[in-house]
């Protein structure tokens, strides 16, 4: 018993030795389509300061709005986030690109590696 939690303990040490992220990926490469409703600065008291984004799945033409039930937080990077504020003032439709951390306990786990205004897409 006493080996079990020494190795129980070890690896959720090596799990957190990110605080942001760790343990790696359950997906990547995911996509998701949405307008921006907001981006938020995030400061937690334990954790480093972030920025994370919320995402209406419910695209409405001229104006941003959740008629679903499904919005998505996502964390964003400093530069992905002005540019998330200038897509949220033109109401644009956006796809994001993410990937689905195992373990962020300082984050929301889907972390945005692609940004892309498809309001004239067609979609």
């Amino acid at each position: 018993m006493k080996k079990f939690c020494v190795i129980v303990v070890l690896s959720l040490i090596g799990c957190n030795s990110n605080c942001g992220s760790a343990c790696g990926y359950t997906a990547t490469n995911n996509e998701v389509v949405g307008q921006v409703k907001r981006v938020e600065h995030n400061t937690p008291i334990v954790c480093s300061d972030f920025d994370s984004v919320d995402v209406s799945m419910g695209v409405m033409r001229g104006g941003v709005g959740s008629y679903s039930i499904a919005d998505v937080w996502l964390t964003v990077t400093p530069e992905q986030a002005k540019q998330l504020k200038e897509m949220q003032r033109i109401n644009a439709i956006v796809r994001f690109t993410y990937n689905k951390r195992r373990y962020a306990p300082c984050v929301a786990t889907w972390i945005v590696s692609g940004i892309e205004n498809v309001t004239d897409a067609g979609i």
